[in-house]
């Protein structure tokens, strides 16, 4: 799922990159999301699926499918996930998408994206909106005014 800071790879970035007027007062960073996969909350990114399901237009167009059947696959994909160890213990893992999990690139994805266009992009909730955000799964390049201190203060990352 490309939402609106998706990047191929660094060569997209560049071409990106190569097209924006950087004014002298933007700096530059970068993020790398810790842990992505297993921080993101499964219950939320259940409920945010549904409803991009629920919103998609061309869903019926693509599949037989409704969403409430989609979700209740989703459920059953990243329900349970057990690990073994080198000495055959069974692990559970209680919190967050599998990274091993084909389901979890595509389910972080979807959260990604809404959390970009809830808190990132949201005037209403974010008031230093930046000048270039690009993503490619958990590493964000990002240009935005102002300081060092207001930066930290108004991203949760």
């Amino acid at each position: 799922m490309n939402g609106r800071s998706f990047i191929k790879d660094s060569y997209s970035l560049r071409k990106k990159l190569k097209q924006l007027d950087v004014e002298d007062h933007l700096i530059q960073i970068s993020y790398d999301i810790r842990q992505l996969y297993p921080s993101v909350p499964v219950q939320d990114c259940i409920n945010i699926t549904r409803l991009e399901l629920n919103n998609d237009k061309t869903l019926k167009d693509r599949t037989k499918w409704k969403p409430n059947q989609i979700v209740n696959l989703l459920n059953i994909c990243i329900e349970e996930t057990h690990f073994f160890d080198y000495r055959g213990n069974i692990w559970t893992q209680t919190d967050g998408l599998a990274i091993g999990k084909s389901i979890s690139g595509a389910l972080t994805d979807i959260y990604m994206n809404w959390y970009e266009r809830e808190y990132i992009f949201n005037p209403s909730k974010n008031k230093f909106i930046p000048f270039c955000w690009e993503r490619q799964k958990d590493d964000v390049y990002c240009l935005r005014q102002f300081g060092r201190e207001i930066m930290i203060n108004s991203s949760n990352i």
